[in-house]
């Protein structure tokens, strides 16, 4: 494994050699005028054993002043704030997190697809469950878990299946939908997260 330096003039990492790559300056002429050799002391990056002491004293002042409450008879007298945001930051923040449970449920919807895409051709003589049934069906017969089945909410996936013509041997055609009821938790409404 090749070796690395910081050169002494410049300060620049690079590969161990007599002469800087960067400055072109003698690394052993500046290591003789230095009494420091190749070796970083503590005093180059300004922590000393006494700064370090000072420095953890410091912050474990900061730490105790946060954590410890006040006097617990004046601590009860404190009123209870509602809420540390402010409302635009609060607006922004409910805003973010339904734009992340979206994503999230559009990225479930879309693993579930696939999850049910691949049962249907692995398992032999797979019939979708009825709408009756729906995808708990799947979750008994050990195929889907019940994470497989809900979104951002927490509710199962609105499961729908639409029997199509019989082809014989081919088998009867079906059509599974599927789609969240979003946030609202209603179906077919303007919050729906379908494919």
């Amino acid at each position: 494994m090749k070796e690395n330096m910081i050169c002494p003039a410049c300060e620049k990492f690079q590969p161990k050699a007599q002469e800087c790559a960067h400055c072109g300056v003698i690394i052993a002429k500046v290591q003789a005028a230095t009494p420091e050799s190749e070796e970083v002391s503590e005093k180059s990056f300004g922590i000393t054993p006494t700064s370090a002491v000072v420095a953890a004293a410091m912050v474990a002042a900061v730490v105790a002043f946060l954590v410890i409450p006040d006097d617990p008879e004046t601590v009860a007298e404190k009123p209870k704030e509602t809420s540390t945001l402010p409302q635009a930051t609060s607006g922004k923040l409910k805003l973010a997190t339904a734009t992340i449970q979206r994503a999230n449920t559009q990225k479930r919807l879309r693993a579930l697809v696939t999850k049910l895409n691949f049962v249907s051709i692995e398992s032999p003589g797979f019939n979708p469950p009825s709408n009756t049934q729906g995808l708990a069906k799947l979750v008994q017969d050990g195929l889907l878990t019940k994470n497989d089945i809900t979104d951002a909410w927490g509710r199962d996936f609105v499961y729908e299946l639409k029997m199509g013509p019989d082809r014989g041997i081919l088998g009867q055609e079906y059509e599974i939908r599927l789609h969240s009821a979003g946030a609202d938790g209603v179906n077919n409404t303007a919050d729906d997260i379908g494919m």
